[in-house]
């Protein structure tokens, strides 16, 4: 058999303040909005995204913020009241970097040692 391959790498900007949940060590539930930064006249790509044990990281995710986030994707499935099946694809987010100024950058770090 063949073994597959599963990862995701993107870089967007956070729709709204994610969701957290307090599920063992917390879930973060979000949204990034991806550009195709060579067509700007693109509607953007909207993922939805959760991040299992986001530590103090989710503290610093706001509404248009940029992330780089690394991960893998998975499908979710689902019946809906109408008895259809339904599918979407959600990232799994491993690992969440906070893009940004070189100023917020360092504060981050700082706070994160």
């Amino acid at each position: 058999s063949v073994s597959s391959f599963n990862k995701l790498i993107v870089m967007g900007n956070l729709v709204a303040d994610p969701e957290i949940r307090d599920i063992g060590d917390g879930l973060a539930k979000f949204t990034v909005a991806l550009n195709d930064s060579y067509k700007g006249d693109d509607k953007p790509t909207y993922l939805d995204c959760e991040f299992w044990k986001p530590g103090k990281v989710a503290g610093y995710m706001q509404k248009g913020k940029p992330v780089l986030l690394d991960g893998r994707i998975k499908q979710e499935r689902w019946q809906a009241q109408d008895g259809s099946n339904r599918s979407k694809l959600v990232m799994v987010v491993q690992r969440c970097t906070l893009v940004g100024t070189k100023t917020e950058s360092r504060e981050l770090a700082a706070d994160f040692a």
